[in-house]
């Protein structure tokens, strides 16, 4: 026992003890680890802040919450006056399924301030899944902080703007990127029941079974025609139950028109509201209309084959190079871009999918955007003193979200022309040695 107490005790083995010891905490506490500590701490102070007045917001889980108490008594969903009768002010139009207000029932048997208070924490508790699925499977490259940060104050604050309002985003992000994560680890029957699940709501997300035809997947058309015919199935059971609400259902879905200032920053939106600008003499609403849609048509074939054809080729450079999953995952994080630029309907909630993406174009692309981002920073307005309608500037803000992504999808395939050109440079290159 006395050796034992004069080896421990013995200075130079101290210091050494000493050392090793503050190596091991130099390892786990470097200035990353301690800007995402902080980071974390301003996350969860911003949704307990937000957690203690939620009567001042979740205008969209109203929505939900009255359409669900209407549903349970029968009434009609999408007739707005009586959701507003029943709230005693203002409710924004429900727009989902019918089957979504009969889920909201359980919520909407509670009492407001009580289903407000377990929406808004189921709120969170999914967000939690998501981030950290984010960066362990698809931003694993450099450290965690930046990200984070994008993840807090990016696209208007989408994540948080979505915790704000009450709205499904984040729980159709989960089901979207945990599809993608089993895409990855070729779990295509799973990825294909998650894609199917984000769809019910919104019917957009079907779009990323288009990711079957882009990667090597056995099966994809089986796996894509089964998918699609139970997402039919689940519309016609829904129309089936309560054929009325359904019809109202289509009829409200296919009229609504939002656009920049209601928080639906899309292409489609900023196109219609720059047709404003293009009608007058000798050019009628009807020609615009038809200039309108053809550009928009344009523009979504221009997305869809350029991305196609980049990320087959990057694809398979990759895959050559044994390198399965990375290819994989950059493909899943380019379709997310495309997805965003080509809807015609992608609300600011939305932009949290395109969150990772970005990230992923930052960091490998990142010193040829410095410069046009600088620019567009320092040349940033809201009361410009050069000649400019003051309209085009409210445009601008307005759209400013998507304007922002169609320069990081462009920054993406002006950087993977480069790679490629320098890739064949280098082949040939080595062929003529």
């Amino acid at each position: 026992m006395w050796q034992v107490l004069v080896v421990t005790s013995d200075p130079v083995s101290a210091q050494n003890s000493h050392g090793s010891a503050l190596d091991r905490w130099r390892q786990y506490v470097t200035l990353s680890s301690v800007i995402s500590s902080v980071l974390l701490l301003v996350a969860v102070f911003l949704v307990v802040a937000l957690s203690t007045h939620l009567g001042d917001t979740q205008w969209d889980f109203t929505t939900y919450y009255y359409a669900g108490k209407v549903s349970a008594s029968g009434g009609d969903v999408y007739n707005v006056d009586v959701s507003r009768q029943l709230a005693g002010g203002y409710v924004h139009q429900y727009l989902y399924p019918p089957m979504a207000a009969r889920l909201f029932r359980p919520l909407a048997a509670l009492p407001m301030d009580t289903a407000r208070q377990w929406w808004f924490w189921l709120h969170v508790l999914a967000l939690v899944p998501l981030v950290w699925i984010w960066r362990r499977f698809f931003i694993v490259e450099g450290p965690a902080w930046p990200f984070y940060l994008l993840a807090i104050v990016g696209f208007d604050q989408a994540i948080y703007l979505d915790l704000k309002a009450g709205n499904v985003t984040i729980f159709e992000q989960l089901l979207l990127w945990t599809g993608f994560t089993l895409l990855v680890r070729k779990r295509t029957a799973l990825f294909c029941l998650c894609v199917v699940g984000a769809a019910l709501l919104k019917g957009l997300p079907l779009l990323f079974l288009g990711l079957l035809f882009v990667l090597s997947v056995d099966r994809k058309w089986l796996y894509a025609a089964g998918s699609v015919v139970l997402y039919g199935v689940a519309q016609i059971i829904d129309y089936v139950f309560d054929p009325a609400a359904y019809a109202g259902y289509v009829s409200r879905a296919l009229r609504w028109d939002e656009r920049g200032p209601e928080f639906n920053p899309s292409t489609l939106a900023l196109l219609k509201d720059l047709k404003k600008a293009v009608i007058g003499p000798g050019f009628s609403e009807g020609t615009a209309d038809i200039v309108l849609w053809t550009i928009y048509a344009a523009i979504v074939a221009t997305v869809v084959i350029v991305t196609w054809r980049l990320i087959r080729r990057e694809y398979a450079n990759r895959i050559s190079g044994d390198s399965y999953e990375s290819a994989m995952t950059i493909t899943v994080l380019v379709a997310t871009l495309a997805f965003g630029l080509i809807v015609p309907r992608f609300k600011i909630y939305s932009f949290m999918m395109v969150l990772p993406a970005v990230y992923f174009v930052i960091r490998r692309f990142g010193r040829h955007i410095i410069l046009p981002m600088a620019i567009i920073l320092v040349a940033l307005t809201t009361h410009p003193h050069l000649p400019i309608e003051q309209w085009s500037v409210d445009l601008f803000w307005w759209y400013y979200p998507i304007l922002v992504l169609a320069l990081f999808w462009a920054a993406w395939v002006a950087g993977t022309i480069r790679s490629e050109k320098t890739l064949l440079q280098s082949k040939l290159a080595d062929s003529s040695d």
